[in-house]
């Protein structure tokens, strides 16, 4: 015979769907990688997803480091070409620094 779920059963749940929350990946949708504002940043995680749409084209970069309040490292791979972008943390906002692009094979 099943019982009847306690309110101790659903806080417990309720535990464990937040740590869930902790380990999912978030993905964003933005147009221009190097003009992302505060907010955006601020809530990426290193692992999260950010979609830059070019015209009818989508390239998906993942946040591959992150300190909080100091960078963030923004990264973009195919066959050709590696590209990373930085922001920095300045005076209490996120700050575009640089884009490197290293080309593979040559």
């Amino acid at each position: 015979m099943r019982r009847m779920p306690t309110e101790k059963d659903f806080e417990e749940l309720e535990q464990k769907l937040e740590a869930l929350k902790e380990l999912s990946v978030h993905m964003v949708h933005v147009e221009n990688i190097q003009e992302m504002g505060d907010e955006v940043l601020e809530n990426l995680r290193a692992g999260d997803l950010v979609i830059k749409h070019t015209g009818n084209q989508e390239h998906a970069y993942r946040v591959t480091y992150k300190e909080e309040h100091q960078g963030i490292c923004i990264s973009y791979y195919d066959a050709s070409c590696v590209e990373t972008v930085s922001y920095d943390y300045v005076e209490g906002h996120w700050v575009y620094n640089s884009t490197d692009v290293t080309v593979i094979g040559e």
